[in-house]
This record gives structure tokens, C-alpha cells and sequence, in this order.
């Protein structure tokens, strides 16, 4: 038996448990879930037309053919997650009209979901380009995280348009995805204006339009810590992180069926 809060008298529903907002899905590219599977790989595929050149040419002189060449590119679905938790049918009958399984069901799901959500969002690690304090007042990025401020808040909103735009980037289909702090402090300058930070902002993550670009709020969004050590971690230390427990060991072990390089 895990539930043992049984009483006579009941409040008739649980408290509330607090979730993140989930906005992955919404800025997801999504087009090929219908047809695809755990295991299956797209292969997609594209056209490098870098060695063609533009030409002067003489009418009925034979011209410079340039090659046309494509390559692939794959996606592998490999991850497949899930939570299995136990409610036995006593625990069921004890907690009455208060239904553990359900109410535990949608909140594992909802930690499914926030799993994936992360995910999605952390694929900005994988970006082409990377937009920091240096691009505020230049071209390249120096590799300094940028501070809100009175000055940081309108560069940062215009200076973004002009990275995508250098980079060939397409500028349709556009949005940013930012912590509640970064939203408050773009709607505290006159850039963020057309901002809406009300209604439905704290609801469902949909902040509204800024510039053109659909702006979403996020407690999910992908972190980075440093770890300093002043000395050698020795064996059985441990280190907590969000409250996972990390063990420092002196000696590794592989697990057979693994490749070497997970050890």
C-alpha cells in the first residue's frame, strides 16, 4: 500500500498540483507525426546548388554547365518515454469518491508532456546561429549572455531581425519563446507596447505579437549551470541538481549492451 491519508470526512477533490506551461507543441513543426512511428527514420532530402553560376554568355556559343547536386538529411525517432505508476484497487475503494487513479493519471501525463515540452525547447542548443550581448552592437556573437535592460531590451528586439535577415533566414512564421521576466521587461519599454501581457498570457503561454513574431512564455526553458570545484571530488560525493542526486565514482561501470563511450 502506498496511499495511507484515509479519513472519515473528505474534502471532495484533491489539491491542486502546479505544472509547468507547455508551449513546445505550439512552435513544433509537426507535419510528419501522422505517419510515423517509434523506430522509423525521415530522410530528407535537398538541393546544393552552390556550384552554379550566374554567367554572361554570347547567343550560339556553347555555355558553362555547372553541377546540380542534392544530399540527404535523416531523423530517426528514438525516444520513447513514458511513467508507470501502481494504485491498487483497495487504495481505490479506500480513497472513495476522491479517485486517485484518474487524478494521478492526468498529472503523470502532464509530466510526460513537460518532458517532451523541454525537449522541443532544447533544440536550441542545435541552432545554426547564436545571438548573445555581442550582436547587440555588432555582427558576432562574443559569447556573453545578455542582461535585460533599459538599453539591452529595444537591441535585443530589433538586433534579432537582423541576425535572421543576414543569415538568409526566412522572415515569415516567426516567434519567440522567453521566461515570464524577459516578457515583463519587453513590455516595460515603448518596443514592447504591442505586447499583450494580460488575458491570456499567464494562461496558456500566448503573449501576443512583437514585430511581427508570435512571442511565448515559458517555465521550461532550457538552462545552463556551472559547477566550480575547489578541490577533487572523491568517491561517494554527491552533487544535487533540481533534486536529482548525482554520485561521484572512482571506478565506471558499462552496462554490456551499451557502447563503450556511455560508460
Amino acid at each position: 500500500m502506498a496511499l495511507n491519508d484515509f479519513k472519515k470526512e473528505y474534502v471532495l477533490r484533491y489539491q491542486d498540483i502546479l505544472n509547468k506551461v507547455l508551449v513546445g507543441l505550439k512552435i513544433a513543426n509537426t507535419r510528419f507525426e501522422s505517419g510515423m512511428k517509434f523506430g522509423d527514420t525521415v530522410t530528407r532530402f535537398i538541393l546544393d546548388l552552390s556550384a552554379v553560376r550566374v554567367r554572361s554568355f554570347t547567343n550560339l556559343n556553347d555555355r558553362t554547365i555547372d553541377p546540380v547536386t542534392d544530399s540527404t538529411q535523416t531523423m530517426t525517432i528514438n525516444v520513447q518515454v513514458g511513467a508507470v505508476f501502481p494504485i491498487a484497487r483497495l487504495e481505490k475503494i479506500q480513497a472513495g469518491p476522491l479517485n486517485p487513479a484518474m487524478v494521478a493519471g492526468k498529472n503523470i501525463a502532464i509530466k510526460v508532456a513537460t518532458y517532451l515540452d523541454a525537449s522541443i525547447l532544447a533544440e536550441t542548443r542545435n541552432a545554426f546561429a547564436v545571438f548573445d550581448t555581442g550582436n547587440l552592437t555588432t555582427a558576432a556573437a562574443n559569447g556573453t549572455p545578455i542582461t535585460l535592460s533599459s538599453t539591452t531590451v529595444p537591441q535585443m528586439v530589433s538586433q534579432t531581425y537582423a541576425k535572421l535577415f543576414a543569415n538568409n533566414a526566412p522572415m515569415t512564421n516567426l516567434c519567440w519563446v522567453l521566461d515570464p521576466y524577459s516578457v515583463s521587461a519587453i513590455g516595460q519599454f515603448p518596443i514592447g507596447k504591442e505586447l499583450s501581457n494580460e488575458g491570456t498570457t499567464f494562461k496558456n503561454g500566448f503573449s501576443g505579437p512583437l514585430y511581427g513574431a508570435e512571442v511565448y512564455m515559458s517555465n521550461n526553458l532550457t538552462g545552463e549551470a556551472t559547477l566550480l570545484s575547489t578541490g577533487t571530488f572523491s568517491d561517494g560525493d554527491t552533487v544535487t541538481i533540481n533534486g536529482v542526486v548525482l554520485t561521484m565514482k572512482t571506478t565506471s561501470r558499462c552496462n554490456s549492451r551499451q557502447r563503450p563511450h556511455w560508460c
